[in-house]
């Protein structure tokens, strides 16, 4: 074969199409404290990773292992590079969508989970945990999602905060990760958590990461990290425009549902222990908000008939009460 021919086929052969890529739909770092390690000063954790791709997408697979990077906070040295294996995938899919929802989307995610042991040394800042990827989904409604790729981290504290903040586990998020609503409708979503360690929790919505670098980088960077380009009428705090809040000491999200469309939501769970923040936790979702039928009760006048030997002859009307439906727009 022709070496310039050759040349070429391998140049193509290594593009990676955006289409392929376009395959993140949330996802989530976190980690538990499994106690003090063989070494003196040094606690071991495990590191889980959770990434979720639409059942439906075109784009890229999950990987069959990631790598997450970990940096010591305040210099952010490079600390280590951690290869992991996926487990899974598994399926989440939504099987009872809201009343209000006819012929609802399918909402079905697959979603991979990466976990590893690592021993750390405890310092005085603590460490960022740290995994990044291309590409976000297209398409998504309150941030300009484009080419643009995710990152998601995770702190563990160190003992400026207090001498035992890093003997902790980041909270445990209870709600459900397949969510859908009703355009314009009242919904409410629980993103309220439990923590092993009894501290105390508040709530607040966060920026969601970007990423712009290549697609699947070996090392993911260090802090600080750029939020995503958020929409007209959308905020980081506002993550689904000013008629929906988020309660701080329950994590209750409430509110009016803005128009159908795919929205990510990023919220933080600030962890005390005593009088001091010692830690802030993150989840990165992806909220379907559904077009909706509505039914409404009328009422028809249908003329009633009866037949008599001389023929048919009108009695009068009658009102039947039936239900109609209309699309919401």
């Amino acid at each position: 074969m022709n070496l310039r021919v050759l040349f070429l086929l391998c140049s193509f052969l290594m593009i990676e199409f955006p289409a392929q890529a376009n395959h993140i739909s949330g996802g989530e770092l976190s980690y538990k404290y499994l106690g003090v390690g063989t070494t003196a000063g040094t606690g071991r954790y495990s590191i889980t990773l959770k990434l979720f791709r639409q059942c439906a997408s075109t784009g890229a697979p999950l990987d069959n292992q990631v790598n997450i990077t970990v940096y010591r906070v305040g210099v952010f040295t490079y600390e280590m590079n951690v290869s992991v294996p996926i487990t899974g995938p598994d399926v989440l899919r939504l099987t009872t969508p809201g009343p209000c929802i006819v012929g609802a989307p399918d909402v079905c995610y697959q979603v991979g989970t990466y976990t590893t042991e690592v021993t750390l040394p405890f310092t005085s800042q603590g460490y960022t945990i740290a995994y990044q990827r291309g590409n976000r989904i297209t398409n998504i409604t309150n941030v300009n999602s484009g080419s643009v790729g995710a990152t998601y981290v995770a702190t563990i504290p160190g003992t400026a905060f207090q001498s035992n903040a890093p003997e902790n586990s980041t909270p445990v998020f209870k709600g459900e990760d397949t969510v859908l609503v009703c355009q314009n409708n009242t919904f409410y979503y629980n993103f309220g958590a439990t923590d092993a360690d009894g501290d105390r929790l508040e709530y607040v919505f966060e920026a969601a990461y970007a990423y712009n670098g290549t697609p699947n980088p070996g090392v993911s960077a260090p802090p600080p990290y750029n939020s995503l380009n958020y929409r007209f009428g959308f905020t980081p705090d506002a993550p689904l425009g000013s008629q929906v809040t988020l309660d701080l000491n329950s994590g209750m999200m409430t509110g009016t549902a803005p128009d159908a469309g795919v929205y990510v939501v990023t919220v933080a769970v600030l962890e005390y222990r005593g009088s001091f923040l010692i830690n802030r936790h993150r989840k990165d979702l992806q909220i379907e908000v559904a077009n909706y039928i509505e039914e409404r009760r009328a009422w028809v006048a249908h003329t009633l008939h009866y037949k008599t030997s001389q023929g048919d002859s009108s009695f009068g009307d009658l009102w039947l009460p039936i239900t109609v439906t209309s699309k919401g727009l």
